[in-house]
């Protein structure tokens, strides 16, 4: 069922999305979910602020995980804090994002939370409401500067208007800042919460045309402890599969920091618009497992949250304990 905002419950609102007019790279409508019914339909993200629509590719696999999944598990929607990645433009992980086509520019959108707050309570007004993936297109934590700022008052006014679930992904170890600890022990309390760090390699040197690690790996690998430790869902998102000095010791490392849940995925050179031509580059000269080895080995250490290839774990949210 498709549901469309009249245009005078919008008057006077402007489309700050920025690209979901500008390709197809964006599906056309939000997903949002009934919260009476709870049924997934989907209604124009024009006039709406802060919330956009996710990529037509994850909106497929939120499809996929349609089956077989409850319906509160999966994540409509996304909210970028900037019009392009600093951290992309920049580190190694540049070389295999698919979504590297938004690097044009990194301006800041600093009325994320304002404009969050308006979009929460108008989403309320039509009885619907998001699952958000945080962010889809740009890193929502990118050092400790002004982007970084904008995703700390976004996630503070989550806490007083939470969404219906929540996933915040990084690619950096900033999370694990005290100040967001607090923020995002209270997130936990108000919305089914988990929070991703990325890492596709164990290796801190990477060859210089490659550039380095935004965040080292050790870094990131305490971040993701310290959130585990204060009782926050983890998922430890080892892809792409790129190369490892020592590929089992450092899943194991994983499984003692207790990590709720982890992704897996190979390299993909296939994104259109994405990073498929740099990818294709990408040489560590270290060994890599194979997704099936790499899903098996980590199977095999047991995970409460379970092991996943990333088109499954990028879209949902873990299950909610009654």
């Amino acid at each position: 069922m498709l549901v469309s905002v009249s245009a005078k419950e919008l008057a006077g609102r402007s489309n700050s999305s920025g690209d979901v007019s500008k390709s197809n790279y964006r599906t056309p409508r939000l997903l949002v979910r009934d919260q009476t019914s709870r049924r997934l339909r989907r209604i124009s993200p024009k006039g709406l602020g802060a919330l956009q629509s996710l990529p037509t590719f994850m909106d497929r696999w939120v499809r996929k995980a349609k089956e077989g999944n409850d319906p509160e598990r999966l994540l409509t929607a996304t909210i970028n804090a900037s019009d392009g990645c600093p951290v992309g433009a920049n580190s190694f992980c540049g070389h295999y994002c698919f979504a590297h086509y938004s690097w044009v520019g990194t301006n800041v959108r600093h009325d994320r939370s304002k404009r969050y707050v308006e979009d929460t309570q108008k989403l309320q007004e039509l009885g619907v409401g998001v699952s958000i993936f945080l962010s889809t297109d740009t890193e929502p934590v990118p050092g400790r500067g002004k982007i970084t700022e904008v995703t700390y008052e976004l996630l503070k006014e989550m806490v007083r208007f939470p969404p219906n679930g929540l996933l915040v992904h990084s690619h950096t170890d900033v999370l694990g800042d005290r100040r967001f600890l607090d923020v995002l022990k209270d997130l936990g309390q108000a919305t089914n919460l988990i929070v991703g760090i990325g890492f596709d390699t164990d290796a801190d040197s990477v060859p210089a045309h490659l550039h380095g690690h935004f965040s080292s790996v050790q870094g990131r690998l305490d971040a993701l402890e310290r959130i585990a430790n204060s009782g926050i869902k983890t998922q430890a998102s080892v892809t792409p599969l790129v190369g490892f000095k020592d590929f089992e010791g450092f899943a194991r490392l994983f499984h003692q920091m207790g990590a709720y849940r982890v992704m897996v995925g190979e390299l993909r050179t296939k994104f259109v618009g994405g990073g498929a031509t740099k990818a294709l580059s990408l040489d560590l000269g270290l060994p890599a497992p194979s997704e099936t080895e790499a899903l098996t080995f980590f199977r095999d250490l047991g995970f409460p949250g379970g092991v996943e290839l990333r088109e499954t774990f990028y879209v949902l949210l873990p299950k909610v304990v009654s």
